[in-house]
């Protein structure tokens, strides 16, 4: 049964199952043998993991917090005294010590343990950006190639984690590095100025959250869920901000169309059904600025909030029914 457990285990880790699947089969093997009280007989943490699991997550979550808080005290006082070297360096060994304490947290197969190992990566990909616009800001480039490569360093972190931690945090990261990438990508590859460039910018993360909502219903980006309401998220609100004038009408109007038919897909598909929070999400932040744009009338756009909110208040109530039903 040993190896059985090491396999358990290494499934737990590689999120194939969930902590609580492996034990249900830990149990299962072992000839659904339970007991309802701790053995007397045995060591106090016997009891099993999960209360000292639970403590370690803790623990970890304060060392991390001391770690930010001591980190922005002594870099806020002797910052600006540090040479570009230095500030490398600090930053890249803080770098190293946050991933290496979340590889070594992903090691354990229970839930307390994978959580915490799944907020330091993510922190790893946020000072994997920051190291990144160190270096590329040192080598005075342009504040585009400066944006590319940060986002670009934060995409290739967070894809490396995802690889192996198919998990909602890390595709999150993912994500989220990926629409700073395309945004920084495009503003550095045209004007954002002109027609073209100010539509690129509002259809580029458009695409990209749309593409992601399409492999996530496809059961290619696990957890489905979590990319399904984080892609519908980029495809309907990124847009509102990322799109200018003279385009901004154009990308309002398809913003509200994309998140329009989020909640048509929702309802009628039901493994869809998540898609309902990013449509009304974006429907309720893009419905009235559309609006604003073209009318310019404070009494127009608050009748349009008036029917959006009326029709996700009857869209609701049909979901309910039916799942009643």
């Amino acid at each position: 049964m040993d190896d059985l457990d090491d396999r358990i285990d290494r499934w737990v880790v590689a999120g194939l199952i969930t902590p609580a699947t492996g034990d249900a089969l830990r149990t299962h093997e072992h000839g659904g043998a339970s007991h309802s009280g701790p053995d007397p007989t045995q060591p106090f943490d016997h009891e099993g993991p999960r209360p000292l699991a639970v403590v370690g997550e803790i623990v970890g979550y304060v060392g991390a917090i001391l770690i930010v808080w001591s980190a922005a005290f002594l870099l806020s006082s002797t910052w600006t005294q540090l040479g570009d070297s230095a500030r490398i360096a600090l930053v890249a060994a803080l770098t190293a010590t946050i991933t290496l304490a979340g590889i070594l947290a992903s090691r354990s197969p229970h839930a307390p343990a994978q959580r915490l190992s799944s907020v330091l990566l993510a922190g790893s990909v946020a000072l994997a950006a920051w190291l990144a616009w160190l270096v590329a800001d040192g080598t005075a480039g342009s504040e585009e190639v400066v944006a590319v490569a940060t986002a670009g360093a934060a995409a290739a972190t967070a894809a490396a984690i995802y690889a192996v931690r198919r998990r909602g945090l890390a595709q999150l990261a993912l994500l989220t590095s990926l629409t700073a990438l395309c945004l920084a990508a495009v503003a550095a590859a045209v004007d954002i100025d002109t027609m073209a460039g100010a539509l690129a910018m509002g259809l580029a993360p458009l695409a990209l959250g749309c593409a992601w909502v399409a492999l996530a219903a496809s059961w290619r980006l696990p957890p489905p869920t979590a990319g399904l309401i984080a892609g519908g998220l980029v495809a309907g609100l990124v847009p509102l901000a990322a799109t200018s004038e003279p385009a901004r009408g154009i990308g309002l109007a398809a913003a509200v169309a994309v998140s329009a038919g989020f909640i048509v897909l929702s309802l009628t598909r039901r493994p869809l059904a998540s898609l309902m929070i990013p449509g009304g999400l974006g429907l309720l932040a893009g419905l009235p600025t559309l609006i604003d744009h073209l009318a310019d009338d404070e009494l127009a756009t608050l009748a349009g909030v008036l029917i959006a909110g009326l029709g996700l208040v009857a869209a609701s109530v049909w979901m309910l029914r039916r799942r009643a039903r």
